[in-house]
């Protein structure tokens, strides 16, 4: 329309684009114990295995002090995690480190013979397993094996996904 005449008079049009507002960027942390495994390797523990990974935590044990607390009686804690939801609220699953496999042991076959009294459901970390690289129990570089050669799979995997980042720990 711009230099058109109307009724004797120069019509001028400009278009302004109006900015998009940014696209809220959302964090989400997915960690390896929360993944569907349907081919868990079946790798004996090692004495340097000392943490757990608990699922179905019950409401009144999801805060630190209190899965704490309840994680004592099985033996000294050295470290818990609760892992949080996207609204980052207590998920109901959480790492809990002992200070000694004996420990960590009696821990797993405890909750392992309570399961069915509603006691959360134990299994050994395999975030554990997996950090320790070569030195783990299944003596190899599994996180460089998900990677790929200089991080070319994890680039795959956010891009198919439609992610902006996406990072191993």
């Amino acid at each position: 329309m711009d230099g058109l005449s109307l009724m004797g008079e120069r019509m001028r049009c400009v278009m302004q684009e109006e900015v998009e507002p940014p696209k809220p960027v959302r964090n989400i942390a997915l960690y390896l114990d929360e993944l569907l495994m349907g081919s868990r390797p079946e790798v004996e523990p090692r004495l340097d295995d000392r943490e757990l990974f608990l699922k179905e935590i019950t409401k009144a044990s999801r805060t630190e002090e209190a899965l704490t607390l309840w994680a004592n009686s099985f033996g000294d804690v050295e470290d818990v995690f609760l892992l949080k939801d996207a609204a980052l609220k207590p998920s109901g699953k959480a790492y809990v480190r002992f200070r000694s496999h004996t420990e960590a042991l009696h821990a797993l076959k405890t909750l392992g013979a309570a399961a069915a009294d509603g006691a959360p459901q134990a299994s050994w970390s395999e975030s554990e397993r997996v950090l320790r690289g070569v030195r783990g129990a299944y003596g190899l570089a599994v996180l460089r094996r998900i990677a790929g050669e200089g991080g070319a799979r994890l680039q795959e995997i956010r891009k198919s996904a439609g992610l902006v980042g996406l990072i191993l720990r």
